[in-house]
């Protein structure tokens, strides 16, 4: 019987034979595949589809998913230089040198990002074999703040007098801070992820940002109310507002309770990092209140049945609820095989699918049909059954190894 690797992460194949291979007729919907040199006879003989990026890699590669640190002690404990391949983000440690790096590592293959001492751009470039990547150099002689950061007064405190600093991840400089501490510890910053940065603290940060042409940096207004997270306005917390101005990172969801006359009154300007999930009626009024004009919307009609992970429909549920249903997939929807497609259309007033959907036929027919919004994905359940019948399938899995 023939076979078919399908939705995989990482198909590592560096080490495969080719009596291994066979049968394999089609590779399809993996992001990195790995292989020997020796077997490109047979992958020439087998369908791929939808492979983000293939790498020929000798035997022995070290390979790595997820996050990778080279610092001093890896590359000078080894007896031969390393060989490695990373399917994630790269950090070399500023106590790397030139020479080091040039003895110690013999191959890097990286889908992802390389983040490296502007020092060690060109000898990095001389061991790299990475068509899928980016090289991100950062300041010399700077002290790296790998995770996320909030920078405070006593984090200010805590740093030398003058000290260069780069965050890699997400920093923010929301609460208040004393400006002569800021000024006199840091003397130099690189923000390599998000930054959100008040207002008021940007004649101080100004004249120390390193590569501000680069850096993601979000203002926050002044006397605004910031939310680090999802925000879910509510017959409650809305009265927690009046007439503010509220900064937020993620999403901003409006439940059925709230009407136009409860947002005009509590919430003045909006900044939505994410997405905005509400009634269509209340759509124009969120729309003038925020400050960017592409915000994203996903409105719906009916009663809110909102999925962000993997949820299943059934008959049961549309029979036994009163009111038509307004559906907001961001995650997987399954829709049982044995709900009617006439029921379903009864019972869906609207679809915003930046998600999954899954159903029969003539019920991803109704589905789009009642979509409002789709930049997702609506698979037709049958099809995906006939295409396997006639072959075995592999796949589903993070990382597969053969």
């Amino acid at each position: 019987m023939s076979k078919i690797i399908r939705n995989v992460n990482i198909l590592d194949m560096s080490n495969a034979t080719m009596e291994s291979l066979e049968g394999i007729t089609a590779i399809e919907n993996v992001n990195l595949l790995l292989y020997h040199e020796r077997l490109v006879p047979a992958l020439t003989k087998t369908s791929l589809r939808n492979v983000n990026l293939s790498v020929a890699v000798p035997s022995g590669v070290m390979l790595v998913n997820g996050s990778c640190e080279l610092n001093k002690g890896i590359l000078s404990s080894r007896s031969e230089p390393l060989a490695i391949c990373v399917n994630g983000r790269t950090v070399v440690q500023p106590d790397v040198t030139e020479d080091l790096l040039h003895d110690g590592l013999g191959l890097l293959l990286v889908n992802g990002k390389i983040y490296c001492p502007e020092r060690l751009v060109g000898e990095l470039t001389n061991k790299m074999r990475s068509p899928n990547c980016k090289v991100i150099p950062y300041m010399d002689d700077a002290e790296l703040v790998m995770q996320n950061a909030q920078v405070n007064n006593q984090f200010l405190q805590s740093l030398n007098p003058g000290t260069k600093l780069v965050f890699m991840r997400a920093v923010k400089m929301t609460d208040d801070l004393d400006q002569d501490l800021l000024r006199e510890r840091i003397a130099r910053v690189e923000f390599l992820g998000e930054a959100y940065v008040r207002e008021e603290f940007l004649t101080v940060l100004n004249s120390k940002l390193h590569n501000r042409h680069r850096c993601e940096l979000n203002v926050i207004p002044s006397g605004a109310q910031f939310v680090d997270d999802d925000l879910v306005l509510d017959d409650l917390t809305v009265s927690r507002f009046d007439q503010a101005d509220v900064y937020m990172t993620g999403d901003l969801r409006i439940s059925d309770k709230v009407t136009v006359a409860d947002l005009e009154k509590s919430i003045h300007s909006l900044h939505v990092g994410g997405k905005v999930i509400c009634r269509k009626e209340l759509k124009v009024s969120v729309y003038q209140r925020c400050d960017d004009v592409n915000v994203s919307f996903l409105d719906y009609s009916g009663k809110l049945l909102m999925i962000d992970g993997e949820y299943k429909l059934t008959k049961s549920e549309l029979v036994y609820t009163p009111e038509k249903l307004g559906l907001v997939v961001s995650g997987i929807l399954n829709i049982s095989e044995n709900v009617d497609p006439e029921l379903l259309a009864d019972k869906v007033e609207s679809v915003a699918n930046s998600g999954i959907i899954k159903g029969t036929e003539e019920q991803c027919g109704v589905i789009r049909a009642k979509m409002i919004s789709n930049t997702g994905l609506v698979e037709d359940a049958d099809d995906e059954v006939k295409e396997n019948a006639d072959a075995g399938f592999i796949g589903n899995m993070n990382i597969l190894t053969l």
